[in-house]
């Protein structure tokens, strides 16, 4: 009987809306816990507000009678939302923005994982770093069921109680972050030495080649070509033929010689698939020039230029970092990306037209289980074989 009475007691007692947990647990809104400072909030007291909101609001007969808990109010709903990544460049940007999509519906704020901290001198990211993870260790994990698949419940944050929260997994797919596509722009703006490096290098290819006539660089008339070009110096622009740049990403490296991933059913393109695009934007836009970065030189310059040469394609081969590397084909006007997230994103930020790989899984693995394509490309992306 005490001990029915003890149980009873405690019920009233975590009804009562003068709980003093619940005014504690304030803490995790001052902006010095977003930051990680010292002022970090007691991940003890999170956790005690965390259980008294798990049953505020359920009187004690209800509870006799099996029933449950009820579902969040606004005090329960997430403050922060920690962010990790898996994996390399692309798949970190993906847990971003995936993230801060869902943060966004919730009003929450970011608080990023250490691994971060090698993105913010080039890139604009919001939030503070959790360097000790005084807070995100202790988050409430919320994981996706597999990589590529857009699931609706992740994005239903306000359904689930937890004030620090973080999802689990790959997250891509750009619907998570559909609705916050300005968000992500801002955030994922290049700055420094990546920013003034990519202007340089696209500056560079658009001032020489649009000096070019493009029916005489067809046609293999290198004097007058250069007589033209020469001409329309002189005239300081006057009858300029504008380029169109377009980047291509070639992976070629690690995705053909790593047995994990030829097992999972990673595949990439051939060369044939590359051709094809690049014919199909010089049919559509005419004065064409092509930006290539890969992470197999070899292959590009065994196999890629020689095709280029033969189409009479004017194509040029980069040699940067993987974040200057991106900065330049998001600055091109269209985009011919192979498969993975890196190039997902250099395609994705140049925001012109897209021609991805219509195979990157092989029909029947692992992996083409796990991907559903409409989730992963955008409807306005074109798929080529």
């Amino acid at each position: 009987m005490c001990s029915l009475v003890s149980i009873l007691f405690s019920l009233f007692y975590l009804h009562s809306p003068v709980h003093p947990v619940s005014h504690q647990s304030s803490f995790i809104e001052r902006k010095s816990a977003i930051r990680g400072t010292p002022d970090t909030p007691d991940m003890q007291v999170i956790k005690s507000a965390d259980r008294a909101d798990k049953w505020r609001g359920i009187r004690w007969w209800d509870l006799l009678k099996g029933g449950t808990r009820p579902s969040c109010g606004p005090e329960a709903k997430p403050r922060v939302f920690c962010v990790r990544s898996i994996g390399r460049l692309g798949n970190s940007l993906f847990s971003y923005a995936s993230s801060l999509g869902v943060a966004m519906l919730v009003n929450a704020s970011l608080l990023l994982w250490p691994e971060y901290v090698g993105l913010l001198p080039h890139l604009s990211l919001r939030g503070g770093i959790d360097n000790n993870l005084t807070v995100c260790r202790r988050a409430l994990v919320r994981p996706e069921r597999t990589c590529c698949i857009f699931q609706k419940t992740l994005v239903q944050a306000g359904r689930t109680c937890g004030r620090v929260q973080q999802l689990g997994g790959y997250l891509q797919s750009w619907r998570y972050f559909q609705h916050a596509q300005q968000e992500v722009r801002k955030d994922f703006q290049f700055r420094g030495i990546v920013l003034s490096s990519a202007q340089l290098i696209i500056g560079r290819i658009r001032r020489f080649n649009s000096f070019l006539d493009h029916e005489d660089h067809h046609r293999g008339d290198k004097r007058l070509a250069f007589e033209n070009r020469k001409r329309n110096s002189v005239s300081r622009g006057m009858n300029v033929t504008p380029v169109t740049v377009v980047g291509i990403h070639v992976r070629h490296g690690d995705i053909t010689i790593n047995r994990q991933q030829i097992q999972m059913g990673y595949q990439t393109p051939p060369v044939e698939y590359y051709v094809r695009a690049m014919l199909y934007f010089r049919r559509r836009y005419g004065h064409v020039f092509y930006v290539i970065t890969t992470d197999s030189r070899k292959y590009v310059m065994n196999y890629l230029l020689p095709a280029c040469f033969r189409i009479g394609a004017r194509c040029h081969l980069t040699k940067n970092n993987v974040f200057v590397d991106l900065a330049i084909l998001a600055s091109c006007d269209h985009v011919i990306m192979s498969v993975g997230t890196f190039g997902w994103w250099a395609a994705w930020l140049a925001g012109g037209e897209v021609v991805y790989y219509k195979y990157p899984a092989r029909e029947g693995s692992v992996l083409r289980k796990y991907m559903n394509y409409s989730d992963f490309y955008p409807d306005r992306w074109i798929a080529m074989e």
